[in-house]
């Protein structure tokens, strides 16, 4: 299973999976699919965990994914589309999202460990199947 298809089944509500597989499925419908992973409303509730106080920088965000189980690379779907489909370096990935103002979604543990920044600033979630 891909890394995006564990994040579609894992991370997102049953009754939008279907439609966010379809547009991920599709390059030319891949902007699209931003347009709703910029809001985390079609995340599962069960698997969202805000992150503390104060942890606002990609060193610490990075530190809390870890304690989760993360490693040291994670597969990314971005707006940035330096990272956007690849695998990167965690610490990299998070320096280039995290207060960007890009959606973006970090697969560290293929449907158990992830991390959300949302197109806004305060939304920064970390997602944990237990």
């Amino acid at each position: 299973m891909s890394a995006e298809h564990e994040f579609v089944s894992h991370f997102i509500r049953p009754d939008r999976q279907q439609a966010y597989l379809e547009l991920l499925a599709s390059p030319d419908r891949r902007r699209k699919f931003f347009g709703h992973l910029a809001k985390s409303c079609d995340l599962q509730p069960s698997v969202v965990e805000e992150l503390r106080d104060g942890c606002e920088s990609a060193e610490c965000i990075a530190e809390v994914l870890r304690t989760k189980g993360a490693g040291e690379t994670c597969y990314a779907i971005s707006e940035d589309a330096e990272i956007d489909g690849r695998e990167v370096r965690l610490t990299e990935a998070l320096q280039r999202v995290v207060a960007r103002g890009r959606a973006t979604f970090l697969s560290c543990v293929p449907g158990v460990v992830g991390y959300y920044e949302g197109a806004d600033f305060e939304e920064r979630l970390v997602l944990h199947k237990r």
